[in-house]
């Protein structure tokens, strides 16, 4: 009897098994296998006949041809020209299209170039980390990059694959893994669970068009076929996992939806770079944290490539720089980006923008001493007044005076206030950026930093672009100080105040614009600082 029950149990399993076909699609309903055979097949030739049309007329004017080509038959729905190429909604549901791509094109320069001066510009280098001590770390040390689009991209992703092994070897993650090509199929974001820091390389594609966003879909290595079919037809069915054929042929795109269905990211607080077009936009951010992601960063629009590494370098290098008393998080990360989080983009005539959303404490480290939090001092208000004579080289004599007040938030963690505040002023365009730091236990300024940068209004000639207002590289005990500072009401002498700004001025002959940069020259005695604290 008990062999009898184990054959009958064997036959049960076996049997569906057994009268799977070849192809992996038994399971589909007849109509459903039916019409995504129909959409790779004419998607086929479709495209066949839209990269034709490139070749002989503008793109602009392909798509257009392409799309009332499309109207035409029966089994569409709608056809719009995207940025991308063309979407398709198909009448049985399955979101379809001709895919171009979507990565905006470089500026022309060297990847390796372009990461280093990037990676020393001012916002990054010259301005001291500034935390509210709170740190949150994933759990999980997994990493991994993903790029369904290697063979496009293969010396841009070595590189940042080098660099990135040298950044997380800082800490105690591990070094990415990586799933590139074929490896980056949809099964792979189905299971993103049990890694720490997930880096998505790749393409993406506004939905029903770039006019009307409401949703974006992400590319993957994988080219349709009947396994893929077979395990995920509903989604297909449902238009949650479109088709669109691109030189590769007919690939699977995913949505944030599918992630959020297939993956719980809480356990891992994870930290997600969206390193694809308008990957901030749709549900991206939103769902991927419900997903229980930790932080999301995404671009408000078509990222040129090498934005896009560069953005992504920084982070890495940030988050991973183990050498600085504390840690950068990813709050602090966008906010010493400041202005430079966004660029133009003349082709498309807008700012582009990375955009983070999430737990602004996650990082990458923890400083291996516990910090002590003491909410004693949240706010601080400062006002700064210095005037300064030195003599340019272009213009002669000239006097300088800077006067500044503002309200600062911040955190006091072991005796230590850390404030930073950005704000725009003046008539014309005027970005300063200050950063407090005092040591109110041990009586040491450890910075004080007013970074600004103007617009320069057409009707000036000459005028100062850059300033830095600091009180030394190292710290200085108040008391050995030579300017006047009073803090929460009590003076202290001998405060030094430097000074160091860019002039830009137009050349009298040609017009050009010249830069000289000059540090501080003949301090009068007026320099003060007052900052009170509560």
């Amino acid at each position: 009897m008990k062999k009898i029950l184990v054959y009958l149990l064997f036959f049960l399993v076996a049997f569906p098994l057994l009268n799977c076909n070849k192809n992996g699609d038994s399971d589909i309903p007849e109509d459903v296998s039916i019409a995504i055979q129909n959409v790779t097949a004419s998607q086929e030739d479709y495209f066949e006949t839209f990269s034709g049309l490139l070749q002989e007329i503008d793109t602009a004017s392909a798509k257009d041809s392409i799309v009332s080509l499309l109207l035409s038959d029966p089994d569409v729905e709608w056809a719009v020209p995207n940025i991308t190429g063309v979407n398709i909604q198909y009448k049985s549901g399955i979101k379809g299209g001709l895919f171009l791509g979507s990565r905006g094109e470089d500026d022309g320069e060297d990847i390796l170039t372009d990461l280093v001066y990037e990676a020393n510009k001012p916002s990054a280098s010259r301005l001291k980390n500034t935390l509210n001590g709170v740190y949150n770390v994933p759990p999980t040390k997994r990493t991994v990059i993903i790029c369904p689009a290697y063979d496009e991209f293969e010396l841009a992703v070595d590189t940042l694959a080098e660099i990135h092994d040298s950044q997380f070897d800082r800490t105690d993650f591990w070094r990415p893994e990586y799933e590139f090509g074929s490896h980056a199929s949809v099964e792979k974001f189905a299971f993103l669970q049990n890694y720490g820091v997930i880096i998505l390389y790749s393409h993406g594609t506004p939905w029903p068009s770039d006019k009307n966003i409401k949703e974006v879909y992400l590319q993957t290595g994988e080219v349709v076929n009947g396994a893929t079919n077979s395990r995920y037809w509903k989604y297909i069915n449902e238009g949650e996992i479109p088709i669109l054929h691109g030189y590769r042929g007919n690939v699977y795109f995913v949505g944030p939806e599918f992630i959020k269905k297939y993956n719980y990211l809480e356990n891992d607080s994870t930290l997600i770079y969206g390193g694809f077009c308008f990957s901030n936009l749709g549900s991206w951010p939103e769902t991927i944290l419900e997903a229980g992601a930790a932080g999301y960063f995404g671009f408000d629009w078509s990222v040129k490539t090498n934005k896009c590494d560069k953005y992504q370098y920084i982070l890495f290098e940030m988050l991973t720089d183990t050498t600085l008393a504390r840690p950068y998080t990813c709050q602090t990360f966008m906010s010493l980006l400041g202005k430079h989080s966004s660029y133009y983009d003349k082709k498309y005539e807008r700012n582009v923008s990375l955009l983070y959303s999430g737990d602004p404490n996650l990082t990458l480290w923890k400083p291996k001493t516990t910090d002590v939090i003491n909410f004693a001092y949240t706010h601080c208000n400062f006002s700064i007044y210095s005037r300064a004579n030195y003599t340019n080289t272009k213009t002669g004599d000239y006097n300088f005076a800077f006067n500044r007040s503002a309200e600062v938030e911040g955190s006091y963690i072991d005796g230590v206030f850390t404030g930073y505040y950005e704000y725009i002023n003046g008539d014309y365009e005027k970005y300063d950026t200050v950063i407090i730091e005092l040591d109110l236990v041990n009586h040491l300024i450890t910075d004080f930093s007013v970074y600004g940068s103007v617009k320069e209004p057409s009707s000036v000639d000459f005028m100062i672009t850059n300033y830095l207002i600091t009180s030394s590289d190292t710290p200085l005990p108040l008391n050995e100080i030579n300017r006047y500072v009073v803090i929460n009401g009590t003076e202290v002498e001998d405060y030094l105040l430097e000074v160091s700004f860019e002039t830009t001025w137009k050349d009298e002959v040609d017009g050009t614009l010249v830069t000289n940069r000059l540090n501080h020259l003949n301090y009068d005695e007026d320099s003060e600082l007052e900052v009170e604290f509560w």
